[in-house]
C-alpha cells in the first residue's frame, strides 16, 4: 500500500523498494498484484525488459493458482512492455488476447485495467483516435472503480489524445482538471503526465514559446520528482527550441537528453524518438542513410507518430513529396490532422485528391479553438493552404489514404519504399510472398488463450484470367445466391467452387462502379450501380435482360424472392426487390417484358437488401423507420417505431424464424416478425455501438461493435449470449465486416488478416492474406472466397487455414461475390462485371 503511494507522489525509487520487499511477504492473488505492481514500477523507471519480466512472473503466478479472472489484465500489460520494446506484431495479437481474456471472464476492475494497458500502448504508437475512444470510455468509469489520482492520470491521456486529435478546447480542460487533482492530491505524476500533453498539443499547433515554458516546467518536475524522465522533459524543450529556429540549444539539449537515456532495449523508444530530432539539428550535414534506416526501423517497431514526424523531417531535407505524401496518410490514419497538414504543405501536395479529406479535418478543427489559438492558427502556411481547398465528400480520396498507409507498412506492391532493407524485402518490380511467423502464447486453464499465425502459401493464377473465355459445364449455370447467403446473413451458401481458369462471357463495362453485391436466382445476376442503375444479366449468355433506373444510386444489394398473392388468380410470382439512396424500394417483375410492381418512398437511404416472408417485405431506413410492407401490392402494412430512431437504420436486416434483428441509432433492436413489435433492445457495454449487420447462426446472434468485439446473443434475449457460448470476442482492430459463421466458427476479415474464432473460446488464429481485405468473405464449398487490395481475389480453405489460390481480376473490389455452382460473379468498383469459372 505503501509503494502505491509513493509512486503517486512521484517517488519512484522508494515505491520499487517497497513492492520488491512486499513480493516476499505476500501469497495469493495479493503477490500476483504484487508482481504486477513492480512491472508498472519497473516501466515507470524507463526499464521495459525489466517490467515485462515481472509481468511474465505475474502472468505465471496467476496460472499456477488459477486466477483467470486476471489473464485478461496481466496480459494486456504484458503486451504494453512487448511494444515499448519495439515488438509491435507479437504486442498487438497478445493485446487482443488480454481483450478477449477480460471480457470473457475478468471482472469489472481487471476489464478497466486491460483497457488502460490497451489505450496507453495506443498511445505510444500515436493513434490517437483509438485512444480517445479508450480514454473516453475509462474516464466514465474511472470515478467510481479508482480514486482521484487515476481519475486524474485517465484525464491527462485523454487530453493527451484530444490536443493532438485537433480536439483543443476539451483537450485543454482535461489537462485543467488533471492539473487540479494532481495539485489537491500532491501528484508529481499526473502533474508531469499533464504538462506532457499540454506540451505535445502546443507544439502540434506551432505555439512554440508556450511549448517552451511548458517544457522547462516539466524539467522542473522531473529534476525534482521524476529523474528517470528527464530525458523525455528534454525531448520537447528541444522540439520548442527547433520550432523557434534556436538550432544550437536544441542540439544541446538533444545530446542532454540522450546522456541520460538507458542503453540498449530499455531506452530504445526514447532514444529512437530523440534521435529524430537530432539528425535534423546535428552539425555536420544530413544523414541520409541513417535517416532512411532510422525510419525502417521506426515503422517495424510499430512507432508509427514518430515515423510519420521523421519522414516529415526527411521530406523537407531530401526534397521528397512522396515522403510527405505518405507521412501525411500516416498522420490521418493515426487521428492527427495537424501534422497530416504539415505533411502536405512540405511536399506542396494540397492539389492531390486525398488533400480534401484532410483540409476537411482542418474545419473540424477550427470549430474547436478556443478565442485566443485561433488568429495565429489561421495565419500558419499549412493552415492557410489547407483552408483554401474545396472540400467534398469524397470517399475514393479517403481510400487512397488508407492506400498510401498500407503501402508504407509493407502492405502494397511498391517502389517506394522507405529504406534499403524494405526495397529488398518488397522488391522493386513484383513483392517476394514471404512466411510470416509469430509465437504462440498459451496459458492452461479454462480461460486459455492461444494464437497460431498461418503460414500463407498462394498460387498465382496469371494475369491474362479474364481474357480467357471458358465452355459452360454441362448443364448450364443456375443457382441461387442471396446476400451473404440469405435472411440470417451468415455469409454461407450452398455451391462447389473452385480456382478459376477463365470467364464464361466477356466481362462487361457499366458506368459508375459497384458497392452493392451481385446476386443471382436461378440463371439470372443482378445488380445495381452507383448511378443508379439496377441490371438483370443473364447468367451463361452474359446479355443483359433488363435495366431499371431511379434517382439515387445502389450501394446494397437486391433480393429476389417469389411473392404469394399477386398477378391472376393469386399465384406465386417472382419479383426482384432493390433499395437506392433517394429512400426508394422498388419491386420489379422478372423478364425482359417485365414492369415495375410498385415503389415505395422512405425518408432516408435504404440501409440493405430487403427480406421476404411470405407476403411481407420488411426493409429498414435511415430515416429511422423499418417497414413491412405489401409484397404484392407496396402498400404499409406496419412500421418500427412510432417515433423515429436517431440516427437511422444503418445495417442490413437479418432474421430467424421468430425475430427480425435491425441496427439503428448504434443499437440492435430484436423485433417480432409479422407484427414489428419490440422484444427488447440489447444490452452492449458503455459507450459501444454496433457496426455490421446482424449475424444469425446455430441459434445465436453475431455483431461487431465499434469496441473492436463481436458480441453474441441469444434470440430474443438482449443480456446474454445463448448456454456454452462467450458473450464477447475481441478483435483487436476495428471490425468493418460482419463475421461469416459456420460449424462452430467465426471468420472475422480484419484489414490484412483473417481472423477464425471459436464461438464457444477464447481461441484464435490468424491467417494472413498478404494484403487489405477489401469485400466481405463468402463461405462455399469449404472456402472463404474474399477480395483484397489491389483488384485480387482470394480463397482460403476452411480446414487448412491456407490461401489455395489468388487471380487477378484488375480493378479494386468492394462487394461481396456472388457463387453459385462452377461460377463466381464478380462486380468491381470501376464498373466491371464477370462470371469466373474452372
Amino acid at each position: 500500500a505503501r509503494s502505491r503511494r509513493y509512486r503517486d507522489s512521484g517517488r519512484t525509487a522508494l515505491a520499487v523498494a517497497d513492492a520488491k520487499a512486499a513480493i516476499s511477504h505476500v501469497s495469493g492473488e495479493t503477490r500476483i498484484d504484487v508482481l504486477a505492481l513492480a512491472s508498472v514500477l519497473a516501466d515507470d523507471l524507463q526499464h521495459p525488459q525489466e517490467a515485462e519480466r515481472w509481468a511474465a512472473m505475474a502472468l505465471l503466478e496467476a496460472g499456477r493458482l488459477g486466477s483467470h479472472p486476471k489473464f485478461g489484465s496481466l496480459l494486456s500489460l504484458h503486451a504494453r512492455e512487448l511494444a515499448r520494446l519495439g515488438f509491435a506484431k507479437e504486442a498487438a495479437f497478445e493485446q487482443a488476447a488480454g481483450r478477449a481474456v477480460a471480457a470473457a471472464v475478468g471482472t469489472e476492475i481487471q476489464q478497466f485495467y486491460t483497457l488502460v494497458n490497451a489505450a496507453r500502448t495506443e498511445l505510444d504508437i500515436g493513434d490517437v483516435r483509438a485512444a480517445r475512444a479508450s480514454y473516453q470510455h475509462l474516464r466514465d468509469v474511472s470515478s467510481r472503480l479508482e480514486g482521484p489520482v487515476t481519475v486524474a492520470a485517465v484525464e491527462a491521456h485523454l487530453a493527451r489524445a484530444l490536443l493532438l486529435g485537433g480536439d483543443v478546447s476539451a483537450g485543454l480542460e482535461c489537462v485543467d482538471r488533471a492539473r487540479a487533482i494532481a495539485e489537491s492530491t500532491g501528484s508529481a505524476a499526473v502533474a508531469f503526465l499533464a504538462d506532457i500533453a499540454l506540451a505535445e498539443g502546443l507544439l502540434a499547433f506551432h505555439r512554440h514559446e508556450e511549448a517552451l515554458a511548458v517544457s522547462e516546467r516539466l524539467i522542473e518536475t522531473a529534476t525534482r520528482a521524476l529523474p528517470a524522465w528527464k530525458n523525455r522533459a528534454s525531448g520537447y524543450r528541444a522540439a520548442a527550441l527547433i520550432g523557434l529556429r534556436r538550432l544550437d540549444e536544441a542540439h544541446e539539449e538533444i545530446e542532454r537528453a540522450l546522456a541520460v537515456t538507458p542503453r540498449g532495449g530499455d531506452g530504445l523508444r526514447l532514444r529512437l524518438w530523440l534521435r529524430c530530432r537530432a539528425i535534423a539539428v546535428r552539425p555536420g550535414g544530413w544523414d541520409q542513410r541513417e535517416a532512411e534506416n532510422l525510419t525502417d526501423l521506426l515503422v517495424q517497431s510499430g512507432w508509427l507518430q514518430t515515423a510519420a514526424e521523421l519522414m516529415l523531417i526527411r521530406a523537407a531535407r531530401e526534397k521528397q513529396p512522396q515522403l510527405a505524401s505518405e507521412a501525411a496518410a500516416m498522420a490521418y490514419r493515426l487521428g492527427q490532422p495537424m501534422l497530416a497538414a504539415d505533411a502536405l504543405e512540405t511536399g506542396k501536395l494540397w492539389s492531390t485528391s486525398s488533400a480534401a479529406v484532410i483540409a476537411d479535418r482542418l474545419r473540424e478543427v477550427e470549430r474547436t479553438l478556443p478565442e485566443d489559438w485561433l488568429q495565429a492558427w489561421l495565419e500558419h502556411p499549412s493552415i492557410q493552404s489547407g483552408l483554401s481547398v474545396d472540400v467534398r465528400d469524397d470517399g475514393r480520396a479517403a481510400e487512397e489514404l488508407r492506400l498510401e498507409v498500407e503501402r508504407v507498412l509493407g502492405g502494397l506492391d511498391s517502389a517506394a519504399a522507405l529504406s534499403p532493407a524494405q526495397r529488398v524485402a518488397r522488391g522493386a518490380v513484383r513483392r517476394m510472398r514471404k512466411a510470416r511467423t509469430v509465437g504462440r502464447t498459451l496459458l492452461e486453464g479454462a480461460a486459455a488463450a492461444a494464437l497460431a499465425l498461418v503460414i500463407v502459401l498462394a498460387v498465382v493464377v496469371p494475369g491474362d484470367l479474364t481474357d480467357h473465355v471458358i465452355e459452360l459445364p454441362d448443364g448450364g449455370l443456375s443457382g441461387a445466391a442471396p446476400f451473404a447467403g440469405g435472411p440470417t446473413r451468415a455469409g454461407v451458401v450452398e455451391a462447389s467452387v473452385g480456382k478459376p481458369e477463365g470467364v464464361y462471357w466477356e466481362p462487361l463495362a457499366f458506368g459508375g462502379s459497384f458497392q452493392a453485391a451481385p446476386v443471382v436466382f436461378g440463371n439470372s445476376l443482378f445488380v445495381g450501380s452507383s448511378e443508379g442503375r439496377f441490371y438483370s444479366i443473364d447468367l451463361e449468355r452474359g446479355t443483359r435482360t433488363f435495366e431499371e433506373t431511379v434517382e439515387g444510386s445502389i450501394d446494397v444489394a437486391a433480393t429476389v424472392s417469389q411473392v404469394a398473392g399477386f398477378g391472376e388468380g393469386g399465384q406465386s410470382t417472382t419479383l426482384a426487390f432493390f433499395g437506392a439512396t433517394d429512400g426508394s424500394m422498388t419491386a420489379r417483375n422478372l423478364g425482359d417484358t417485365g414492369e415495375v410492381v410498385w415503389r415505395f418512398t422512405t425518408g432516408g437511404r435504404i440501409s440493405g437488401p430487403p427480406i421476404v416472408v411470405d407476403r411481407t417485405v420488411y426493409f429498414a431506413s435511415s430515416d429511422g423507420h423499418v417497414y413491412g410492407v405489401d409484397g404484392a401490392g407496396g402498400f404499409e402494412m406496419m412500421r418500427f417505431p412510432e417515433q423515429p430512431v436517431a440516427g437511422g437504420f444503418t445495417e442490413a436486416l437479418a432474421a430467424d424464424d421468430s425475430y427480425l434483428y435491425a441496427v439503428g441509432g448504434g443499437d440492435l433492436y430484436m423485433l417480432h416478425l409479422g407484427t414489428l413489435e419490440l422484444e427488447c433492445v440489447v444490452d452492449l457495454a458503455a459507450r459501444a455501438e454496433v457496426v455490421t449487420h446482424p449475424v444469425v447462426a446455430d441459434g445465436a446472434v453475431y455483431v461487431g461493435t465499434s469496441l473492436q468485439t463481436i458480441s453474441v446473443f441469444e434470440p430474443g434475449n438482449c443480456g446474454a449470449p445463448p448456454p456454452g457460448l462467450l458473450p464477447s470476442h475481441q478483435v483487436g482492430v476495428s471490425v468493418n465486416h460482419a463475421p461469416v459463421v459456420h460449424e462452430g466458427f467465426m471468420w472475422l476479415a480484419a484489414d490484412e488478416l483473417l481472423l477464425r474464432m471459436n464461438v464457444a473460446s477464447i481461441d484464435l488464429e490468424v491467417v494472413d492474406v498478404e494484403g487489405v481485405i477489401t469485400s466481405s468473405p463468402v463461405m462455399a464449398g469449404g472456402s472463404l472466397i474474399m477480395a483484397i487490395e489491389g483488384g485480387r481475389l482470394i480463397a482460403v480453405d476452411a480446414r487448412s487455414r491456407a490461401v489455395t489460390w489468388t487471380v487477378d481480376i484488375g480493378s479494386e473490389i468492394r462487394a461481396p461475390v456472388a457463387i453459385v455452382d462452377d461460377v463466381i460473379v464478380v462486380a468491381s468498383e470501376r464498373g466491371d462485371l464477370m462470371a469466373l469459372g474452372g
